[in-house]
């Protein structure tokens, strides 16, 4: 190896462990733009001021654009230091995959995002910078925003226990890291958008527009893949579909990509409420936010998402444009056939017991019960897994109220149960008893019952309060989630069922005649059937079964695997 050999090799090693000093005595001695030969994966043809923004290195990036660093260099992908920039900072690949304590993995992620952040005014600063130059997939640093540029990582699993384990210890902070993370993303979108980004550039494959992308991206948010439950927590992408409006006032909201998609179908279908409604104030056509295709099995109608979808409903009713008969179907399958595909009694899935968990708390008896039996004759299914999961469950709901489990679903608990010595329920029960004292004492003002009256009640008798939105004051609550920690999501699921059934007897009020039999009969007819038994009825009433939804292809708005995006990156590691 020659000596400007041994220079190159020198400086690259030193810009990876931030070694400032040696970066200084060597940078003299070699060309500012020379070619790295990295025999890491995503780093080919990098230039010294690529691995500096790679590595999230502020103090080199810096060093090396006095130099006069070509700001304009691309990368075998025809990516530019800005373009590395404005995607996931690498350093926070790094620190959530060590075995930091909770508050600095916090900490660190949002000193690596801030650093991030300088980087992109660094670059943008620069008079050579071109601010909406293309990639090779025809993307603008905008579209970065929204992607993993740490190579193919954010697409591998965590699949080993010590993985797993780190994963649901991270479970406290992670929402509030997600949204650290989301937040930085938007500020960089704020910085390129003040120096005249180009939002309305259209990726070729796709024709989606930059607005496509902000709300495809909460895609992988709703994913059950990586966790046991879909993430509602859509704010900052709010912000960041809002700053893209401001920013151009002449943006087309009704532009559709090549699925036929307008930003506003994309929403609906996400079930981002949010979305839809500044949309649709900034003269989205609210008949685009169609429900029609809606099917996401994967998805369980966990409280935030029902809450979101019936948003969505009552939203275009106000409108003047109610559900379609198929797009009623649609969600009802949603809302009453949640057990498909969703690995609840996987053998192979590492947390099939926490979406089994799920699955009592927001999904339907029958589905239960479904997968209950399977669990049973999956051969190599450890019975371990999901002991502890449905014993919780059993006892917590007993706890509460024997009138919330039916005899039916609670037979089938029991016989998954494995023998416990006699302290393991009264264990639960002490565990718990904070929490049912606190039930007693919370009350509503919207109708001066507790929150025990509540939760215990039969399931038609407090309609105007799930109606007229009660349930919400709930989690007003500052410390609902400290006081009611060991039932907060048997509470969610209890209200998310309660408006489940409210939806589907408003339904079936619109498309069975119940209301030519006796009016006592019809009303009771609510009572003592099912909502799966109400949704066969439905079903024998409205469709030909040629229109049958199941026949219809659902669209694939992108291949992750080739683009992945923000929030995929974000819980496929937290």
């Amino acid at each position: 190896m020659n000596r400007q050999n041994v220079l190159e090799s020198l400086i690259e090693k030193a810009i990876r462990a931030g070694d400032i000093s040696t970066v200084k005595s060597v940078l003299p001695k070699v060309d500012v733009n020379l070619r790295l030969c990295s025999k890491f994966c995503g780093e080919e043809d990098f230039t010294l001021l690529h691995l500096a923004v790679q590595q999230n290195q502020k103090e080199i990036v810096k060093l090396l654009l006095d130099y006069q660093a070509d700001v304009g260099a691309k990368d075998s992908l025809g990516r530019t230091p800005l373009h590395l920039a404005c995607g996931i900072p690498r350093a926070i690949v790094d620190v959530i995959k060590t075995p930091h304590i909770l508050s600095e993995i916090e900490q660190h992620c949002i000193d690596i995002a801030e650093t991030s952040l300088e980087i992109v005014q660094s670059l943008v600063e620069q008079r050579s910078c071109i601010i909406d130059e293309e990639d090779n997939n025809g993307e603008t640093p905008l579209f970065h925003i929204l992607r993993d540029d740490t190579s193919n990582t954010g697409n591998q699993s965590l699949n080993s226990i010590h993985d797993l384990a780190f994963i649901f210890n991270l479970r406290t902070v992670k929402s509030a890291i997600i949204e650290e993370l989301i937040n930085l993303q938007h500020r960089k979108m704020q910085i390129l958008l003040s120096n005249n980004a180009n939002a309305d550039t259209l990726l070729p494959e796709t024709n989606d527009t930059i607005l496509h992308r902000a709300i495809i991206d909460l895609e992988s948010s709703r994913d059950l893949q990586q966790f046991a439950k879909s993430c509602f927590a859509d704010k900052a992408h709010t912000d960041m579909v809002k700053a893209i409006l401001n920013h151009d006032i002449t943006c087309d909201v009704n532009a559709k990509n090549n699925l036929g998609e307008a930003p506003i179908s994309v929403a609906a279908s996400l079930l981002s409420a949010d979305i839809v409604r500044v949309l649709e104030d900034r003269g989205a056509d609210v008949q685009e936010a169609k429900l029609e295709h809606f099917r996401y099995p994967r998805v369980l109608p966990c409280l935030e998402a029902v809450v979101n979808l019936l948003d969505i409903i009552d939203f275009r009713e106000e409108k003047g444009f109610p559900l379609s008969p198929n797009e009623n179907r649609a969600v009802l399958k949603f809302l009453l056939c949640n057990n498909e595909d969703c690995c609840y009694a996987d053998s192979d899935n590492d947390i099939a017991s926490y979406k089994l968990q799920n699955l009592l708390h927001y999904g339907t008896e029958c589905n239960s019960i479904m997968t209950l039996e399977k669990m049973s004759t999956e051969k190599g299914y450890s019975r371990e897994l999901a002991n502890r999961k449905v014993k919780e469950y059993l006892v917590k709901l007993t706890a509460i109220s024997e009138s919330r489990i039916s005899p039916n679903l609670k037979e089938h608990l029991q016989k998954r149960i494995l023998e416990d010595s006699p302290s393991t329920e009264a264990r639960i029960r002490k565990k718990c008893k904070h929490d049912l004292d606190e039930m007693e004492k919370f009350i509503f003002n919207h109708n001066g019952k507790s929150l025990k009256d509540i939760l215990t009640a039969p399931m038609d008798k407090f309609n105007y309060f799930y109606e007229e939105h009660g349930y919400r004051e709930f989690y007003q609550l500052n410390s609902y989630k400290e006081d009611f920690s060991h039932f907060l999501h048997m509470i969610d699921g209890i209200f998310a069922k309660n408006l489940v059934r409210l939806h589907v007897r408003k339904i079936t009020e619109d498309y069975f005649p119940l209301q030519l039999l006796p009016e006592p009969c019809w009303r009771n007819t609510y009572l003592y059937l099912s909502s799966e038994h109400l949704l066969n009825m439905i079903q024998a009433s409205i469709l030909d079964p040629q229109e049958d939804i199941d026949n219809k292809s659902v669209p694939s708005r992108c291949d992750k695997n080739s683009s992945p995006y923000l929030t995929c990156f974000a819980y496929n590691y937290f």
